[in-house]
């Protein structure tokens, strides 16, 4: 559970007031916000209605500077228009209260100072209180319109920042992924619009619902009961326990209880804010479920791809094993119980099955273990400094009786090209890659193994001249347990590429594989130098 700190203590009186409290920039305003206490809220709001009525009256001794100037050029209705504009200024920037106080003194000085008798009250022309009610009149109804285009601006104002807050937490919350960042997230914009503590209670595995979340403190005053029925019923409930509990409901099922505990409830009663609470919860609900049906399908990708490799893994291994095993008891039943009867061409013969059938199964749990610690992170590379050629040599020699058939031309520059690498993988990955070779080349088919500087790495070759690769397999063929096509009697699991792979990007490489225009395939991969050897190693050789 996530809950946001206290929030300083707001002090509306009516939807309006609090939509011109959070629409001011001034100090006062700024100073509650930060916990300055009511009371001075209170006394800067009487201090600036004061102001507002000291403005009216000034308003009108202006209109009335400006009249008396005007009044020996104009006629008496265009005195008028001047009171009435400064009723209308008046009512835009200070209210309704102090636009009618200035309609009301903007009569009596056009009746004091420009009609006769001047100076006095009295009226000589009947006419002139018919002007008079109308000017009363029409200053009060612009008043009234002018004040209540100013609500309707400060209205439109608190409802775009709203939007502009549901938009941020909704974009904020898009953006997160895990279930404990998306919860501080929505609790936090909950907060801060609201200005409450706020908390999203989850429920544990027996749907029992709790204020304890991943270590989280417990939400002060919350009704564990009321949150415990709206989970349990899918309905908001508590207001008069001076908190709101919200369901956060999907289409199936309800998630949690988003828990709201405003320091006055009006603030989260008032309908409107009601609507932006639940549209606010509704958010936090789909976040949630977001989350959840990524975390599932995670799950269930993870448990498909196991249950995949299991197979290939049962399927390949059964093959492959079967084989070499049924060959090494064939041979071996027959030296036991025929041995007196077979020649020795025989006899070495069934030896020499016996030893190749063991060192395809050999090879074979040699790369099923290798592929599993390569994917359990825990190889470490022991990095030094080799010349190329010296690991191309030692895979020569280690594949001399596999590659008797296959003539085989190294190809590489003058210069020694030295990689700081761990010796015995990168042998391992030129061994898998001609081995590869053999298995899918006829007998005589040749075999080049290149090397070239490629900036501040180099790239290693191995390509034949044999039939090549199926169009689209040459990305996964590195895929575990891929066969590019059946090998017949050739045994093999199809992880020797893949462990080329995991080695190759161990050392920070990369591999990959093309067919050749002239025939055969190509299979690539190139390693970074690792910086410039040292002297010492460039005179090991």
């Amino acid at each position: 559970m996530h809950i946001a700190p206290d929030s300083p203590r707001p002090d509306p009186d009516n939807l309006l007031a609090k939509i011109e409290r959070q629409a001011r920039k001034t100090e006062s305003g700024r100073r509650n916000w930060l916990g300055m206490g009511g009371e001075e809220t209170e006394f800067s709001n009487r201090k600036r209605r004061h102001y507002g009525y000291l403005m009216s009256l000034f308003t009108v001794f202006a209109c009335t500077l400006l009249a008396w100037g005007m009044s020996r050029y104009f006629e008496l209705a265009n005195i008028v228009m001047v009171y009435l504009l400064g009723v209308v200024l008046v009512a835009v920037r200070y209210g309704s209260g102090p636009s009618v106080l200035a309609a009301v003194l903007g009569v009596a000085a056009f009746d004091f100072f420009f009609v006769p008798p001047y100076f006095n009250f009295a009226v000589s022309d009947t006419q002139y209180v018919v002007t008079f009610g109308v000017m009363l009149v029409v200053g009060l109804v612009i008043s009234k319109l002018a004040a209540g285009m100013r609500l309707q601006a400060r209205v439109a104002s608190h409802r775009e920042r709203r939007t502009a807050a549901l938009y941020a937490m909704s974009r904020e919350l898009t953006a997160i992924g895990g279930q404990d960042n998306l919860i501080a997230i929505a609790v936090r914009h909950v907060a801060e619009v609201f200005e409450a503590q706020a908390a999203v209670l989850l429920p544990d595995a027996g749907g029992k619902v709790n204020t304890q979340q991943d270590g989280a403190g417990a939400l002060p005053n919350a009704d564990l009961g009321a949150a415990q029925w709206v989970y349990d019923h899918g309905q908001a409930a508590g207001r008069d326990a001076g908190a709101l509990y919200l369901p956060l409901r999907t289409s199936t099922e309800v998630l949690g209880v988003l828990a709201v505990t405003p320091r006055e409830l009006r603030q989260v009663m008032l309908p409107e804010q009601r609507r932006l609470l639940e549209t606010f919860a509704s958010q936090i609900s789909m976040a949630l479920e977001r989350v959840r049906l990524g975390r599932m399908a995670r799950e269930a990708q993870v448990r498909v791809e196991t249950e995949r490799l299991r197979n290939s893994l049962l399927s390949a291994i059964s093959h492959d094993l079967r084989t070499p095993l049924a060959a090494i008891v064939g041979a071996s039943s027959s030296l036991l119980e025929e041995d007196a009867k077979l020649t020795p061409e025989a006899r070495h013969n069934l030896s020499r099955d016996i030893l190749e059938a063991s060192q395809r199964m050999s090879e074979l749990v040699n790369n099923v273990l290798e592929m599993a610690r390569l994917q359990s992170g825990t190889i470490q590379l022991k990095l030094e400094w080799y010349p190329l050629e010296e690991v191309v040599g030692s895979v020569l020699t280690r594949l001399k009786e596999r590659i008797k058939e296959h003539p085989v031309s190294v190809e590489l520059p003058a210069e020694a090209l030295w990689l700081s690498m761990d010796g015995s993988l990168v042998e391992q990955v030129l061994v898998n890659l001609v081995e590869n070779a053999v298995k899918y080349t006829p007998s005589g088919t040749p075999m080049t193994i290149g090397a070239e500087p490629d900036g501040d790495g180099v790239i290693v070759e191995v390509a034949d001249q044999g039939p090549g690769l199926p169009s689209g397999s040459e990305q996964r063929v590195f895929e575990k347990f891929y066969r590019a096509r059946e090998e017949g009697s050739q045994g093999g699991v199809g992880l020797g590429l893949a462990i080329c792979q995991a080695i190759v990007e161990a050392h920070g490489g990369r591999i990959w594989a093309e067919n050749r225009a002239g025939g055969g395939a190509s299979f690539k991969f190139r390693l970074p130098s690792g910086g410039t050897p040292p002297e010492i190693a460039r005179e090991r050789p």
